[in-house]
C-alpha cells in the first residue's frame, strides 16, 4: 500500500503575479494553468510526493484541467488559494485509483492546515483504514400523497 500525503503550500507570489498578469492580457485560463509554466506545473512541483508514490504526471494535468474553472476563480481573487488548493487535494483523492492507492472500502483521512505558514500540515493522507465510508445517500424528490 502506498501512501499520499500532500499539504497546502504557502500561495506562489511571484508566479501568481506573473498568471495574473497572463489573464489581464487575455490570455485564457486554460492555457494559464495548463501551460509548462503555469498552475498546474507549480503544483506538480510541490507535490513531488506524487510522482514517487507513481502517479503520472499526465494523469495529474487532466485531474487539474477539470479543475481549472476553480484555479481560474482563485487566480483572478475570486476564491483563496487555501480553498483551491483543498480543493483540488479532494478532486486528487476521489480520482486515485482503487487498488493502487486506496485499498477497496478504505476511508482517506484529510488533515485540513491552520493555514499558519511556519507549520505546513498534511492536507491529505490517504491510506487503508479500517472503517470505510458511509455511502451517499439518495436525495430523490418528496412527493406529497394524494387522496
Amino acid at each position: 500500500m502506498r501512501v499520499v500525503s500532500l499539504h497546502v503550500p504557502g500561495e506562489p507570489e511571484g508566479p501568481l503575479e506573473r498568471w495574473r498578469r497572463r489573464l489581464r492580457l487575455g490570455e485564457p485560463v486554460h492555457r494559464v494553468v495548463l501551460g509548462p509554466d503555469g498552475v498546474a506545473a507549480w503544483y506538480w512541483d510541490q507535490w513531488q510526493a506524487l510522482e514517487r508514490a507513481g502517479v503520472d504526471a499526465g494523469w495529474f494535468t487532466a485531474v487539474a484541467r477539470d479543475h481549472a474553472r476553480e484555479l481560474g476563480l482563485w487566480l483572478r481573487g475570486e476564491r483563496t488559494h487555501q480553498a483551491v488548493a483543498a480543493s483540488l487535494v479532494g478532486r486528487l483523492e476521489r480520482r486515485l485509483p482503487v487498488g493502487q492507492f486506496v485499498e477497496p472500502g478504505a476511508a482517506a483521512t484529510a488533515c485540513v492546515d491552520d493555514g499558519v505558514r511556519s507549520r505546513p500540515g498534511p492536507i491529505l493522507t490517504v491510506r487503508a483504514t479500517s472503517r470505510a465510508r458511509p455511502p451517499r445517500r439518495s436525495r430523490a424528490p418528496q412527493t406529497a400523497g394524494h387522496g
